[in-house]
């Protein structure tokens, strides 16, 4: 009876044992699994950081003009400039390579210098710029001369002051992390893929609606869709017109 109770002991403590290392192992396989989850996203957000700042600029200077010339920023307002905003910057996604640098740097620039010019002319004119004011071109001179007490040392450092720090930051970035170039395309396409078919769908199922329900105030469309899609809406109605004149 003895032999029989200490083995029965025995097995018990051989499956305690067990348990315990089973435990263990475990333990070893989520730590492993936690360790190589935060190391993939310490590695994506690397080379991400051009496109997650991008991102965050984008949408802070679209927010920006409607803020210095007073124009209610809602939620819709916000979702749409981050959304467009992806669409900006997606070549940088998964990249920190070279071109991602220039790319980036230029492109805000561009977009700086469009939102700037914007401002000075809702400044002086109430109105934002418009392919259709081409015809105006011969108005040029009078219309600079009433800029030029719009233009101020405030206004450049309201607009400008980030493109510095974006060049430093470009600068810092390139030289800490490098360059890298990631060759599995495979999540940037699906990635490009559904932020450019989000646009699609926002500009299809919202943007056009508004652009043609309140045509008639431009202040009205920048505020409710956004300084991008008003100008993308305007150039699209702007050479569609054109097209069907040339016909």
């Amino acid at each position: 009876m003895e032999t029989v109770k200490n083995r029965e002991i025995e097995e018990k403590i051989n499956v305690e044992n067990n348990e315990e290392k089973n435990k263990e192992n475990n333990g070893k396989i989520e730590n492993k699994k936690t360790d190589k989850f935060i190391k993939e996203l310490k590695e994506f957000l690397k080379n991400n950081i051009l496109f997650l700042i991008g991102t965050f600029l984008l949408v802070y200077k679209g927010l920006l003009l409607n803020y210095s010339i007073e124009l209610e920023i809602g939620k819709d307002v916000i979702l749409y400039t981050i959304i467009v905003a992806f669409l900006l910057v997606c070549p940088m996604i998964n990249n920190r390579n070279k071109f991602s640098y220039i790319y980036f740097n230029i492109m805000y620039f561009i977009v700086t210098l469009i939102i700037f010019a914007d401002f000075i002319y809702y400044s002086y004119s109430t109105n934002f710029l418009s392919f259709y004011q081409l015809v105006n071109l011969q108005y040029s001179k009078e219309i600079a001369s009433g800029f030029q007490s719009i233009i101020n040392a405030k206004s450049i450092i309201v607009f400008w002051i980030d493109n510095v720090f974006v060049i430093a930051l470009s600068i810092l970035a390139y030289k800490k992390f490098g360059s890298k170039y990631n060759r599995n395309k495979i999540i940037k396409t699906i990635l490009i893929i559904v932020i450019i078919v989000l646009n699609i769908v926002l500009v299809r199922t919202k943007i056009n609606g508004i652009y043609k329900d309140k045509g008639y105030n431009k202040s009205l469309i920048v505020q409710d869709a956004s300084i991008y899609y008003y100008h993308f809406e305007d150039a699209k109605d702007y050479f569609s017109s054109f097209l069907k004149k040339k016909k």
